[in-house]
């Protein structure tokens, strides 16, 4: 879930050369870090499920079970070296590591569904940017499932009246919509419906060393 920082070559196009993970930030730049088909499918989840953020987990547990025939299972940490989740396709399970809080474990389990669900919306945004090779083809794939899970967990409208309702307090909102700090700040990034926009946030991520690794500019300047 990369959100990107364009240069002022942007326009220009992927080169062969690009680096996979600059290819995406930089497409998602230039879409304003905002897709409408992906926001679209997870309220129409919301609708056609009778979902509600109280009894979110489950829904979506059932959802899976009763669409797609895929059961999901908190693994211990030993059983999955080196990873934190893992989609059996011939046994239908999703397996998610103990290791990860529970907000985690639902974003795991929405950003499946919009693999086994929306695969085509996922391939045709791909499609549109054109990318230089396939690895930064695939990594778009998950950032789109990353975005599609996010708009699950914190639906466009409910999440952007309770923004505003609550002057944007990133604690109150991590705790309605039982999600991480990063999990909001992101989101807010992602809040550019034509007409219904919020406040226009900047994110970055950086880690103890200084490496930024997710970056979004809502003025498009160059982070």
């Amino acid at each position: 879930d990369e959100p990107g920082g364009a240069g002022d070559d942007a326009a220009d196009g992927p080169s062969p050369m690009a680096i996979p993970s600059e290819e995406v930030t930089d497409f998602m730049q230039r879409r304003l870090n905002y897709f409408a088909p992906l926001e679209e499918a997870a309220e129409a989840l919301w609708a056609e499920n009778g979902l509600s953020i109280h009894t979110l987990q489950q829904g979506l547990l059932d959802l899976l079970r009763d669409r797609h025939a895929v059961s999901v299972e908190v693994r211990a940490a030993a059983t999955m070296p080196g990873r934190l989740r893992h989609f059996d396709r011939l046994a239908r399970r999703l397996e998610i590591s103990e290791m990860l809080e529970p907000s985690s474990r639902l974003f795991q389990i929405a950003h499946q569904i919009a693999y086994l669900s929306h695969h085509d919306r996922l391939d045709a945004i791909v499609a549109e940017a054109d990318f230089a090779n396939e690895e930064s083809a695939s990594l778009m794939r998950t950032a789109l499932a990353n975005y599609f899970a996010a708009a699950v967990l914190m639906p466009y409208r409910l999440f952007l009246d309770a923004a505003k309702a609550t002057r944007y307090d990133i604690e109150i909102l991590r705790s309605r919509f039982g999600v991480s700090f990063e999990q909001v700040c992101h989101r807010l990034t992602t809040l550019r419906r034509p007409g219904a926009e919020g406040i226009p946030f900047h994110f970055i991520r950086v880690d103890i060393a200084g490496n930024i690794s997710k970056r979004f500019s809502a003025s498009g300047i160059h982070i």
